[in-house]
């Protein structure tokens, strides 16, 4: 379901277009010929592309809250204070965000909004997902959405007490001061 959101898709001939515009150019055009020089520059040692060629690629994953209704998905995802999804955003160079019922802490506080009518809270009106975000060239921003969504999926495998739950553990242990080995000893390591 990856869309593509961008007005313009890369051009593949972008580099040749601007080799051609600089050898059109008068030489009396010092400052154009020179920009024209760094700009083919920076295209070829790898230099990021304009904005105008640069496309955001976007991806829905439901969360399987029906057939694991008793499943903490939310704080599996986040981690303790967030560092999980922190970390999969970082790795993967998307934007995740938990969106739909139940994203929303206080279910008090999710019911007025989703009731408020403000659109920006329609997705409360949804069954719960993660919204993964990726953004570069075409082929940068698909190989990023797939190490987004293969990030999410395994988090989204309902586990009790696995290597996932034993690394937030641990991550939860030392932001709280604790010692790692005792967490270690109470999961039998």
């Amino acid at each position: 379901m990856a869309q593509h959101t961008s007005d313009e898709s890369p051009r593949e001939n972008y580099l040749p277009e601007l080799l051609a515009e600089k050898d059109s150019l008068d030489s009396s055009f010092a400052h154009c010929t020179r920009l024209l020089s760094q700009e083919i520059e920076r295209v070829k040692t790898g230099g990021s592309l304009p904005r105008s060629h640069q496309v955001s690629l976007v991806e829905k994953i439901e969360v399987p809250v029906k057939d694991f209704p008793g499943f903490n998905f939310v704080g599996r995802l986040l981690g303790p204070r967030g560092l999980t999804m922190k970390r999969m955003q970082t790795e993967t160079n998307c934007k995740m965000t938990i969106m739909g019922r139940g994203s929303v802490r206080d279910a008090t506080k999710e019911e007025e909004l989703r009731n408020g009518g403000d659109p920006k809270y329609d997705h409360l009106k949804e069954n719960l997902y993660v919204l993964i975000e990726a953004k570069g060239a075409q082929a940068i921003a698909s190989a990023r959405l797939a190490a987004g969504i293969a990030e999410v999926r395994k988090m989204l495998i309902p586990c009790e007490f696995d290597q996932i739950r034993e690394e937030q553990l641990r991550e939860l242990a030392v932001l709280n001061g604790m010692r790692t080995h005792g967490i270690e000893q109470h999961m039998g390591e």
